[in-house]
């Protein structure tokens, strides 16, 4: 059975007073899929495209840098509204050997009754990303975002995981979070989450993310939507 590294990263917040400007419409919980001998070719093409990429001192109104000249390292992390930047780096990176495997909730389908308390909306996600990555990927090595990065979900993923999948005298625990500098792949998976997130969040879409579903179709292996009205991959998954 293959061996998976999973980078993982997230979207969104737990609020559910859509008054508010800075709630989220959907929450996204994404797994960069990468091959345990696949890790370091990604890695290498990441630094390689980052490399040739210049940085970009023109830039429209609603446009920020691409990456300043002090801190090339954070291209990955600093798009933010480039979107012209974001299409020409999607081009590059997709020709690299990871996979995306996302879930997505829109939590305007949420009941508040249900999950009226941020405690029960993150024991909702556990259970759902449990099912989702475990059933595919049982031989998964799961890999949490840099402390920075100001995490909400994942690290109640991890304790949730850990005392779920215990390693015992007769089996060890093949689905399970491993303590990894990700570096680059980190925000290769940030990027690819945030990338995401222009498809779903009413805040964020423009007629030209609709170009980013079209370039990240070919390496979504799998989109879970649980609460499914609105899916930008659906036509192009089995």
């Amino acid at each position: 059975m293959t061996d998976y590294w999973a980078f993982l990263d997230e979207s969104g917040n737990s609020n559910l007073n859509f008054d508010r400007s800075k709630t989220s419409s959907h929450f996204i919980i994404n797994a960069m899929i990468i091959k345990c001998e696949e890790v370091e070719e990604v890695e290498q093409g990441v630094k390689k495209i980052i490399s040739e990429i210049k940085p970009i001192s023109d830039v429209t109104p609603n446009q920020m840098p691409l990456f300043t000249p002090q801190s090339p390292q954070n291209i990955l992390t600093s798009l933010e509204n480039n979107h012209d930047a974001r299409i020409n780096l999607l081009q590059k990176l997709s020709e690299l050997p990871f996979l995306i495997h996302y879930i997505v909730i829109d939590k305007k389908k949420l009941s508040k009754e249900e999950v009226n308390h941020w405690v029960r909306f993150y024991k909702l996600l556990n259970t759902v990303a449990d099912e989702e990555f475990f059933t595919r990927f049982p031989q998964l090595k799961l890999v949490a975002p840099p402390s920075n990065r100001s995490s909400k979900f994942i690290p109640k993923f991890a304790r949730y995981i850990k005392g779920k999948y215990v390693p015992n005298l007769f089996s060890d625990a093949h689905f399970r979070f491993v303590p990894k500098d990700a570096g680059l792949l980190a925000q290769l998976a940030f990027f690819l989450t945030e990338t995401l997130a222009y498809s779903y969040e009413e805040k964020l879409k423009t007629e030209i993310t609709k170009l980013f579903v079209q370039m990240l179709k070919p390496k979504v292996i799998q989109s879970f939507s649980y609460t499914p009205d609105y899916n930008p991959f659906e036509d192009f998954l089995l």
